[in-house]
């Protein structure tokens, strides 16, 4: 009775950390909590980082902080292990983002992929590379 009763507590308490958690993610997305850092280059280019992202949720923070902007320049999202690069007006070479960021594709407009080193370090050569 003790386990049935410790179990059936702990599953409440998972349901309530999952409802958390996409609660977090709403507010997130939601442009709440979340701000891009604006970074010095010849495009308007805004960088942030999440924890605990799916890819899911980097494009759409990502569609988020590009329509802040009006839709100009260039927004890279990171979470822990994945990235997103969106431009709207300004065109940034495939090839430019993955050697900076890490393994991706998509369309030209949007690159997901694979982060292959610390963001901020990506961040920072992207800026560079934007000069």
């Amino acid at each position: 009775e003790v386990r049935a009763d410790l179990e059936r507590r702990l599953r409440e308490a998972q349901k309530r950390i999952a409802k958390l958690e996409e609660q977090v993610r709403n507010v997130q997305l939601k442009g709440g909590g979340i701000e891009g850092q604006r970074r010095n280059a010849r495009v308007l280019l805004t960088t942030a980082r999440v924890d605990g992202e799916t890819p899911d949720g980097l494009r759409a923070l990502a569609d988020r902080l590009l329509a802040k902007q009006g839709g100009e320049g260039v927004v890279a999202v990171t979470s822990a292990d994945s990235y997103v690069v969106k431009s709207g007006t300004a065109k940034v070479d495939v090839k430019l983002i993955r050697d900076t960021f890490g393994p991706g594709g998509g369309p030209p407009h949007l690159t997901q992929g694979k982060l292959a080193r610390n963001a901020e370090e990506a961040f920072d050569a992207l800026e560079k590379a934007l000069q």
